[in-house]
């Protein structure tokens, strides 16, 4: 839930807690891999479950839709958590028991999620694939868009500062727990300045015009917001959506980019079922 983004600050603090003492590597790496089974078998099920019903690929039964789709988030879920055991393993072989270990945390936890979108790259690779950082769906600093001052830390280096900003918190806080007492009270005066830089910081982007020195561009985002299905979509249902899809479309009129839902469902309802006025409302937009 976008409301719950506030938890991202201290998300690693119970994994470094539970990553205390003298593990076996063994482990650390099955501690961190749950955690991240966890983590992205989560974020990743909107993104894997909303294709169905998968009704453009033909006859495919709803049972062989279920399970393709099935297959490709746990595969996908346990790629990522892969990474997430490495960074448990790693912290646990770097951590020293001092505030160094924050740097570490989120030094280690950034270069998991850059390794993990890596490794999703060539997991997936094939027609339209990319090698490279960039499936950047699932990183903790991406909650950091909720918040309109803490976003603008990505100017130092995109969604990965973010994560890197997302990691230190929580290891500051596991640190405020259990550092001592000269170690807490300079952490308690770093969260004091933090808490006063956020403060300040939506102070003056408040008072800042939104108009910026460039030129402004209009965006409009077009969605139905279909619920996840099991099944194939009747006539009747399929008809009401593209009359939701035509009833929308019109509030788009004026804007410079208009973006259409990812899924092809809605390309092949103005093939097959648009009414002769579907073409010339996208046309007039």
């Amino acid at each position: 839930m976008p409301a719950l983004w506030p938890f991202v600050l201290i998300g690693l603090a119970p994994l470094l807690l539970a990553l205390e003492g003298s593990l076996s590597h063994r482990r650390a790496f099955a501690l961190g891999f749950l955690v991240g089974c966890v983590l992205y078998a989560c974020a990743l099920w909107a993104i894997f479950w909303s294709v169905l019903p998968l009704e453009w690929f033909g006859a495919l039964s709803n049972p062989f839709q279920t399970g393709l789709v099935a297959f490709f988030w746990v595969a996908t879920a346990l790629g990522l958590a892969l990474w997430t055991g490495l960074f448990a393993l790693a912290y646990g072989w770097m951590k020293d028991g001092s505030w160094r270990d924050i740097l570490s945390v989120a030094t280690l936890w950034t270069i998991a999620e850059i390794a993990g979108s890596l490794w999703l790259s060539i997991q997936n690779f094939g027609p339209g694939s990319t090698f490279g950082p960039d499936f950047t769906l699932v990183y903790l600093g991406n909650m950091l868009a909720h918040d309109l001052a803490l976003v603008q830390l990505a100017w130092l280096g995109g969604v990965y500062a973010l994560s890197f900003v997302c990691a230190a918190s929580g290891a500051l806080a596991y640190r405020f727990v259990r550092g001592g007492r000269h170690e807490r009270a300079v952490l308690a005066l770093v969260v004091c300045v933090a808490l006063a830089l956020w403060l300040g910081g939506h102070f003056a982007l408040a008072r800042t015009p939104h108009m910026g020195v460039g030129p402004r561009i209009d965006i409009a985002l077009v969605s139905t917001q279909e619920s996840v299905r099991f099944s194939s979509i009747s006539m009747q249902e399929d008809a009401a959506a593209l009359g939701a899809m035509l009833s929308i479309l019109p509030a788009t009129r004026g804007a410079d980019i208009i973006v259409f839902p990812e899924g092809s469902n809605f390309l092949r309802r103005f093939r097959a079922r648009a009414p002769a006025s579907a073409e010339d409302l996208l046309l007039s937009l």
